[in-house]
């Protein structure tokens, strides 16, 4: 089982407790796009604290202060230094354009709530998915995934929320049968120590049976595609060049 470290002040303290219980780790990076001048100096800052670390897995969750004319262009160049690509979610716009328009592996949290706060409709959640989004996502094999941290650092009221979020987000990736990865993102040694915790969170959401299991493999699931892509035998999913 994969578990994504987030890079930061703990990171080494957070690997090696991962090293203790024995899980493959992912380094996540985090690089925030807004103009030209700052993408490049982003961009710079990750292609050094990457040499710096040498993680043998690596992913990148982009988050966008703005977006232009050389946005995807930027965004989509990042596959190609990474294992996994995350675009992070939220605001409703910011969902659409990064299943739209862009060629991110995931899409991080569109129900979250941190960064303004969602109104809910009348008779469902405004869960940042819908069955346009979904249909798009499904034809480019983008996956949802769906972070546990957040929760238990909500407020109960606001948790609340967000876990009806989630589950109405469940509902719509099981029509399409779309990857909903339910997981925990590192940050901290104590959040290694307390995985257990966060596992049983899982069995608190309305995901099917299939779902559980799809959502425990998803990760390994994707990095053994990435392989298989750069073989020189790849032409798509489908096809393969016969030796």
């Amino acid at each position: 089982m994969y578990i994504f470290l987030e890079d930061n002040e703990f990171y080494k303290q957070t690997k090696e407790a991962a090293k203790k219980r024995k899980l493959k780790t992912i380094t996540l990076f985090t690089i925030e796009l807004g103009n030209k001048q700052k993408n490049k100096a982003e961009i710079e800052k990750f292609r050094k604290r990457k040499s710096e670390l040498k993680p043998e897995k690596t992913a990148i969750k982009v988050i966008l202060s703005s977006i232009d004319n050389s946005t995807t262009g930027t965004v989509n160049s990042l596959k190609q230094e990474c294992d996994i690509l995350i675009g992070q979610g939220g605001l409703n716009k910011v969902n659409r354009y990064f299943i739209e328009q862009t060629q991110i592996d995931i899409l991080k949290d569109p129900h979250t709530t941190k960064y303004l706060p969602k109104t809910d409709f009348v008779h469902h959640f405004n869960s940042g998915l819908n069955h346009v989004l979904c249909q798009f996502a499904k034809e480019k094999d983008q996956a949802i995934l769906s972070s546990l941290g957040s929760l238990q650092k909500s407020k109960s009221y606001f948790a609340a929320k967000d876990m009806g979020r989630i589950n109405q987000n469940l509902k719509l990736t099981k029509k399409y049968k779309l990857v909903h990865i339910i997981t925990l993102i590192a940050k901290q040694a104590s959040d290694i120590k307390n995985s257990v915790q966060y596992e049983a969170l899982i069995s608190l959401f309305d995901a099917t049976t299939e779902q559980k299991k799809q959502s425990a493999t998803a990760i390994e699931t994707l990095l053994k595609t990435k392989e298989e892509e750069k073989s020189p035998n790849y032409i798509t999913k489908q096809i393969r060049r016969i030796k």
